[in-house]
């Protein structure tokens, strides 16, 4: 895998590809076990080692990436997640902001993230391609570090698109503090 990546100059490849390049070298013939099965436990052993990432049990967008350098996913996450006034990244905040001037102010103030500025986030980072949107997406939701705003009444399995991802990390405390106790009434 690694000299294909380097190769290759490959960050990420696909489960698919791992399972060829298994298949290219002779895995599964002798053992006994599948070239799939072989390939998803040098995978699980890669990720253990913390040589890459793939999530085997995971939804089916995780499950079919392998991350070759797990830098990449930090560097995605701390686009969208980061102290805006101690981790600035003037290029893509420009663009973001330019582009998608309210959802950017929402975003800073209150933690509710657009999809559409999310896709401005990565979309002007030079080392996220398009087709990794979904994958990256996928992954955060995954370890709830953006959690999906559908419209009322769908289900979370509705298929609906997503309103507003919330961002845990990124929500800030209300101006005014909240009170639990209902307004007395005039009487």
């Amino acid at each position: 895998i690694q000299m294909n990546a380097e190769e290759q100059h490959l960050k990420r490849t696909t489960r698919a590809q791992v399972i060829e390049w298994a298949r290219q070298l002779g895995l599964g013939r002798a053992s006994g076990f599948s070239v799939e099965s072989e390939a998803d436990g040098f995978l699980q052993l890669m990720h253990a080692y913390g040589l890459g990432v793939w999530y085997g049990g995971a939804a089916p967008a995780l499950r079919s990436v392998v991350v070759l350098d797990p830098q990449w996913i930090v560097d995605a996450i701390a686009i969208v997640i980061r102290d805006f006034k101690l981790h600035s990244l003037p290029h893509i905040d420009k663009v973001a902001q330019k582009k998608h001037h309210a959802d950017w102010k929402r975003y800073r103030k209150t933690g509710y993230l657009s999809p559409a500025l999310l896709r401005a986030f990565w979309g002007a980072a030079p080392s996220i391609d398009a087709s990794e949107h979904n994958f990256l997406a996928t992954m955060m939701q995954h370890f709830s570090l953006i959690v999906p705003m559908r419209p009322r009444g769908e289900s979370s399995t509705g298929g609906s698109d997503v309103e507003l991802y919330l961002v845990p990390t990124m929500m800030q405390p209300p101006d005014e503090p909240v009170s639990l106790v209902p307004p007395a009434g005039p009487d």
